[in-house]
């Protein structure tokens, strides 16, 4: 939300004629042509539910990267269009990504404390507007309720009468159409500098264009990102996916200039997933490459794998690698040392792919007598095997405790094909 070119040279020229703190600034001849800034006015109020010069500005920054903001104002407008001096931004002033500020009048009681509170009252008529002007005196937002207010974008909103108006989605909205932006806050809602900070550009949403079906070696699943405005790639960014003993990568296809990216994943030789998602919150890498929107590079941390929003969630899908699951360890996990006088042992159990009907009669302790008494998974290929009783009362000595399969009892199924699988320890 810049000045055109035209009336650049004549906000330079009314500048210089601002005089101290309120002092009135002679208007243009026309409005300021103005467009999307990076910091925008967040939420304010013109007078409190009482009438009252309970007032504030909040004021927000909408990028992922730090704004200096040296000699930044504010400045408010009447409904006839006559412009006024609020408060100036001090030299080095710089407003962290995702940050609010919060500036309120003498006569402000609310129960956030403001970042800065002025000698006087700020004085937006509940009719007038107020904007936002950097250090060489260009509109960075503004925001009117009236026609005749200096400061206005696309349609004014109604006049203020108590509470305040607030940005939609946290401050990160900002069409340039005051009436699309902003919503009427009851009670008033404002934020200071150490309110947790927002990210504007972000991941909203992992799912797949693929049907829900089970994948085999060679068939390609396309998987869609959708971020919360339009984003430019550059390069191939990937996404980690949970493949079983080896993660394969997503990597990026099609999208940029949108708010949806796709990225390809072929499914590979040994690939097993019975419900297709994405490792960790972390899964999305710029690989080299970069993921950048209108206030920045984009924030890359995904939802919780299997919680709302997540390919897991949204989706499922099944990766069959044709093979019965194999076990990859039995390992001593609670307590690790090889030599231990405690009377609970827990093992964890690896296999090569989601598998289920696993439980404690799969599985028996060798080398002792004692019982396996607890079968819990960690994953859908990992489970935690506690093992206590019998003998671990204490009342042996330099014993040798072991866990294997009861070959017996054994009825544990392919999670993806749901077949008898070959279960061999591999150790």
């Amino acid at each position: 939300m810049r000045w055109s070119a035209a009336l650049l040279l004549a906000g330079f020229l009314l500048g210089s004629l601002l005089p101290s703190l309120g002092g009135e600034v002679m208007a243009a001849s026309q409005r300021q042509s103005i467009f999307l800034g990076d910091v925008v006015i967040s939420e304010f109020r013109t007078s409190s539910p009482d009438s009252g010069y309970d007032e504030f500005v909040e004021i927000f920054n909408r990028t992922n990267a730090p704004v200096v903001m040296t000699d930044w104002e504010i400045r408010r407008s009447s409904s006839g269009g006559k412009a006024y001096h609020v408060y100036d931004f001090p030299s080095g002033f710089s407003l962290e990504a995702g940050q609010y500020y919060l500036i309120a009048s003498s006569a402000y009681s609310g129960g956030v404390t403001p970042d800065f509170v002025l000698v006087k009252d700020i004085k937006v008529a509940d009719n007038g507007g107020v904007a936002l002007l950097d250090g060489d005196g260009e509109v960075v937002d503004a925001v009117g309720m009236d026609l005749g207010s200096k400061y206005l974008e696309g349609d004014p909103l109604a006049p203020l009468s108590g509470n305040s108006y607030a940005r939609m989605d946290n401050g990160c909205t900002d069409t340039g159409d005051n009436s699309a932006d902003f919503f009427l806050q009851a009670p008033s809602d404002p934020q200071n500098s150490t309110s947790i900070p927002i990210k504007c550009l972000k991941v909203v949403n992992v799912t797949s264009t693929s049907a829900d079906d089970t994948y085999q070696e060679g068939d390609l699943i396309e998987i869609t990102v959708q971020f919360s405005s339009n984003v430019n790639v550059t390069g191939f960014p990937t996404l980690l996916l949970e493949t079983g003993t080896t993660d394969q990568k997503a990597i990026y296809s099609n999208g940029s200039g949108s708010d949806i990216l796709t990225f390809n994943y072929t499914v590979q030789n040994g690939d097993a997933s019975d419900n297709l998602d994405y490792v960790d919150i972390d899964a999305l890498s710029l690989n080299g490459g970069s993921i950048i929107g209108a206030v920045g590079n984009a924030d890359l941390l995904l939802a919780e794998p299997g919680e709302a929003t997540s390919l897991g969630e949204n989706k499922n899908i099944e990766i069959d690698n044709q093979l019965p699951p194999r076990t990859i360890s039995f390992t001593r996990y609670e307590p690790p040392e090889s030599i231990t006088n405690a009377d609970t042992l827990t093992f964890l159990v690896t296999f090569s792919e989601p598998v289920l009907m696993v439980d404690i009669t799969d599985f028996a302790v060798t080398g002792i007598t004692a019982n396996v008494t607890s079968c819990v998974p960690v994953s859908s290929s990992i489970y935690k095997i506690t093992v206590s009783e019998g003998d671990l009362d204490g009342s042996l000595e330099n014993a040798s405790v072991g866990l294997g399969f009861d070959e017996g009892a054994l009825d544990i199924e392919e999670a993806i094909a749901e077949g008898v699988p070959e279960l061999l320890p591999s150790t």
